[in-house]
């Protein structure tokens, strides 16, 4: 028998636009707020060549990171 598991991966994004005048503003953006880590998992079970029983399981788990951007942006 074979099993997976998937982690849940919340991803929060905030967003700001300050305009200036009519050819000046700045945009600020930050994306996936809770940075949490993604963890990915599977799980075997069956015999082995001697036909006794076993379990093989593995786990990785990923790192996430906040992203920040801050642009000035200029019509012409």
């Amino acid at each position: 028998m074979q099993t997976a598991t998937i982690g849940r991966k919340l991803v929060a994004d905030l967003y700001g636009l300050w305009t200036f005048s009519p050819t000046l503003a700045l945009r600020a953006t930050a994306s996936n707020l809770s940075a949490s880590n993604y963890v990915v998992g599977s799980s075997v079970d069956g015999p082995d060549l001697q036909g006794i029983p076993v379990r093989e399981t593995s786990r990785t788990t990923s790192p996430t990171y906040l992203n920040v951007q801050l642009r000035l942006e200029l019509k012409l």
